[in-house]
């Protein structure tokens, strides 16, 4: 990912949320620098992309959806969507998404956007479905997806953790300790 595309993305969701660049960077880095980053003359780093992405609503995946996909726009907007659904707790909404993209080519080549289906599906049938023993077969599955070959030197994605967390959170709520 190159950092005009974090940039362009960047202006992107602030114009469309209208607000200015002083507002968006309060609290995490200078007007220049968001200016730069808008403008793909710096790199980011992670902290401040994560900041100014819980700033715009977010996940710090929308930045890293691959941009050569056909659907690039529609890719991004569903995991909002999915995003977004999940924190007003509308599982019911977050059901309906993951069961029509299953059926989306996109979703299922890209192992990324596959296991961020599966970690809500997980979610889905524990929440909708009441079965929280194959919501956590589902979850496991979504870790494995992207699980290193070699364990000598493996460190967890935030999207990893999410989903670690996810199962921690059930097994706690169906009382296995």
């Amino acid at each position: 990912m190159n950092n005009n595309r974090i940039g362009y993305e960047l202006r992107k969701l602030r114009k469309k949320m209208k607000i200015t660049q002083s507002e968006l960077c309060k609290g995490i880095c200078h007007q220049s620098m968001l200016s730069k980053i808008e403008k793909g003359e710096t790199y980011t780093s992670a902290p401040i992309l994560f900041n100014l992405s819980q700033k715009l609503h977010v996940d710090m995946e929308y930045f890293f959806v691959d941009s050569k996909f056909e659907n690039y726009d529609y890719i991004k907007e569903t995991i909002n969507t999915i995003r977004l659904a999940i924190g007003n707790k509308d599982y019911e909404t977050v059901k309906e998404l993951v069961i029509l993209e299953e059926k989306n080519p996109d979703f299922q080549a890209h192992v990324v956007l596959k296991q961020f289906l599966l970690w809500h599906k997980g979610i889905v049938l524990h929440y909708v479905d009441k079965n929280p023993s194959l919501a956590i077969r589902e979850l496991e599955k979504a870790l494995i997806l992207s699980k290193p070959m070699s364990k000598i030197f493996y460190m967890y994605s935030d999207r990893e953790f999410e989903i670690i967390n996810t199962l921690s959170v059930i097994h706690s709520e169906i009382n296995e300790h």
